[in-house]
């Protein structure tokens, strides 16, 4: 989908999903994972992250934008399976893996759904 939701078998899914925000200063186009194919490449190259002992079965795959504190977007792959949460830093440039951390989802206690929202006063601009 228009999202970047796939399946763990790669097919494009039939989630429900909203954007938190469009790209303030440049278009969708910009993004090398938008490129045709990219999202499915790169998460047939980070499979080998996968411990089927520890994670169990795939069960989807999430291209994100990670925003920090200075409002840089940073694209993260995120591997959900049986019994982990894999976020990945993918390079879509270098078309690499270049980081990625593991999460239990024993750890988490709950899951909050909704939109982004940015604060209506700021100490940055």
């Amino acid at each position: 989908d228009p999202n970047g939701n796939v399946e763990a078998d790669g097919s494009v899914g039939n989630r429900r999903s909203s954007t938190a925000r469009a790209p303030h200063s440049s278009s969708i186009q910009d993004f090398f994972a938008v490129r045709e194919g990219a999202l499915q490449k790169a998460a047939e190259q980070c499979r080998p992250v996968l411990l089927e002992r520890i994670d169990g079965e795939l069960r989807g795959i999430w291209l994100l934008t990670e925003i920090d504190h200075w409002d840089a977007e940073k694209e993260r792959l995120l591997f959900l399976t049986e019994n982990s949460l894999i976020s990945l830093k993918y390079d879509f440039i270098t078309l690499k893996l270049l980081d990625y951390t593991r999460y239990p989802l024993k750890q988490f206690t709950q899951i909050i759904i909704g939109e982004l929202k940015y604060p209506e006063k700021s100490l940055m601009p």
